[in-house]
Parts: C-alpha cells; sequence; structure tokens
C-alpha cells in the first residue's frame, strides 16, 4: 500500500510539474485568481502549512491520494473582496443588534465549483444560486458544506483543463437559522426570525444561504486548489443519474464480495470510504468513484452481470 502511495504521489508531482513548466512564461494555471486580486501563498509559510494540513485531514483516507497544489487567499484590492470585508463588518452588528452577540459570529464552510465559476465569483461576487443536485437542493440559494464534510463539495469542485479542482473556504454569518428540508423550494426566510438555513438543527451537514443574502452573509475567504487520481473523472455527471443501486448491486451486497476478491491493501481503502459513506459523510458519487477506480470497471461488470443472471 505504501509503494501505491508513493507511486500515486509521484505521479502527482510529474503532473503537476509538466503542467507549471510547460511554456511557463505565458501560461499560468492560476491567472484567473492573481488577475483577480487574489494572494498565492508560499508553501514555505506557516499558514498555508495549516491550511493543507487541515484541508487533508477532512479528506479522510483520499489524503494519501491528494496532493494541494496552490492556495489562494481574498484581498481587499478589488471590488468583491473589498464589498464582502465591509458589507460582512456591517451585518455582524446588525445581527448582534437583532439577536444578540452569540448569533452574530463567523462560521465556515467549503464550497467546491468549476474553474469557470470560481473565477466568476472572485471577480463579480456570487450571481446566481445553486443548481438543485446532489447536496444542494435544501432551497434555492448557496449551499455550503460544513467543515466535517469536505467530501460533500469534492463531487461539485469540477477539474480544470490541466486535472487541477478548485474549493473554496467562506466565512458565513449564520444569524438565526431553520430546518430546510432536502427538496425544498423555497427562496427566502419563512419569517423576519430566520436568517439562514441548515438541513439539521443540532449538526448540521449544509449551511443554505439565500440568493438575496449571498454577498453579503458569505464571504469567501481562500481558494485551495488541488488534485486527486481518485477523482480524475468528473464526478458531478454521476450525481443525477447514479444511487447506490443504480448499477444492479447494493453497496451492502457488494462490499463482502469486494473483501473476498481484494487484497487487503486496496480493499481497506474502500471499506474506509463505505464506513464514511454508512455515517453520511460522502455521497454516494464519491463512494461510486472510489468503488471504480480502485477495484477497476471490468470486475465491477462481472459482479454486476453474476448478480443479474443470478436475481
Amino acid at each position: 500500500m505504501a509503494e501505491d502511495q508513493g507511486s500515486s504521489s509521484m505521479a502527482n508531482r510529474e503532473i503537476l510539474n509538466s503542467v507549471l513548466n510547460s511554456d511557463a512564461s505565458s501560461h499560468n494555471p492560476f491567472g484567473f485568481l492573481t488577475s483577480n486580486g487574489m494572494i498565492q501563498f508560499q508553501e514555505s509559510h506557516q499558514s498555508y502549512k495549516k491550511l493543507k494540513n487541515l484541508f487533508l485531514e477532512k479528506m479522510g483516507s483520499l489524503a494519501s491520494h491528494t496532493s494541494v497544489v496552490a492556495i489562494h487567499r481574498t484581498t481587499h484590492s478589488n471590488w468583491p473582496g473589498n464589498f464582502w470585508d465591509q458589507s460582512h463588518k456591517i451585518l455582524l452588528g446588525a445581527v448582534a443588534t437583532k439577536f444578540g452577540a452569540d448569533n452574530a459570529k463567523n462560521t465556515w464552510g467549503w464550497y467546491g465549483a468549476s474553474k469557470d465559476d470560481i473565477s466568476a465569483i472572485v471577480s463579480h461576487g456570487f450571481t446566481r444560486p445553486d443548481e438543485p443536485v446532489y447536496g444542494r437542493s435544501h432551497g434555492v440559494g448557496i449551499h455550503l458544506s460544513a467543515p466535517d464534510y469536505l467530501l460533500h463539495e469534492i463531487s461539485h469542485s469540477a477539474p480544470d483543463e490541466e486535472g487541477i479542482r478548485h474549493i473554496f473556504t467562506c466565512k458565513v454569518i449564520m444569524g438565526k437559522t431553520e430546518v430546510i428540508g432536502d427538496g425544498s423550494k423555497q427562496f427566502k426566510p419563512s419569517s423576519v426570525e430566520f436568517d439562514t438555513g441548515v438541513d439539521d438543527p443540532v449538526a448540521p451537514k449544509v449551511y443554505i444561504v439565500w440568493s438575496a443574502y449571498m454577498n453579503s452573509h458569505l464571504k469567501p475567504d481562500l481558494v485551495i486548489s488541488f488534485m486527486s487520481p481518485l477523482l480524475k473523472n468528473n464526478s458531478k455527471e454521476l450525481l443525477s443519474s447514479l444511487t447506490p443501486t443504480t448499477a444492479g448491486i447494493s453497496f451492502s451486497n457488494l462490499i463482502p464480495i469486494l473483501e473476498r476478491l481484494l487484497e487487503p491493501s486496496r480493499f481497506h481503502l474502500i471499506s474506509e470510504q463505505y464506513d464514511l459513506f454508512k455515517q453520511e459523510k460522502i455521497p454516494v458519487s464519491v463512494m461510486i468513484h472510489v468503488t471504480r477506480r480502485i477495484a477497476g470497471d471490468e470486475l465491477l461488470d462481472t459482479l454486476i452481470k453474476y448478480n443479474k443472471n443470478k436475481v
């Protein structure tokens, strides 16, 4: 397993070096960030090391197959950055007056998006609500994943032309929250008593910020750029078409079979992800993607056909 992980890390470095060294004078994979006033952390910077470690920690068992490529932070040098900073300060005071100091606090969450969407947000702020796909169907607005649920957002972070994915960390003023169910069409607070929404009142996985508040309650803070071979393809394409049993065999039936067929080190990776899946810490798209990547489509196709014939 250690050898596989070393090979994976080496492959990542080779890909990254190829990306950064090819026509470096005219091509900057992060120009869409720096040209909009974002500043790149140097790898030797203490903040870079802390943020990288936090990101990899939240990636769980996928961390050993993931490379952080760059981390950029927003500044006040462009219109959105200055607006977010000023409006955030004003809003914190307003929320404290309305609901008390306990509700006037910043929390933070993850927001995954394509390179084009990240660029547009950095340039002009949030301009439209999320599409109602997996994990983003709790009302009409912007959906962030809570800090412990990074893998929920990975499926929304499409790889760019270099195979690099990008994800925001956003500060968010939640104020007083209300529960918004999955599939809800709600697009604003149900009353003046509430500011934002959550999927669960005790242990929220999803934060919902209404469209009218998306550039006041939300403040994009960092963009973390990364590569992960296990997520090579755009898993967003799977979101609307795949479920745990779409392939013709449920995970509860598949896992014991894979345990008997795969070498322990490979099965262990799938087993770790399956535990997270059962705890609803990762979406089905990630579970399917990891299983296909490790077990291989040929083996899975054989098992699916066998299962169908048996039925």
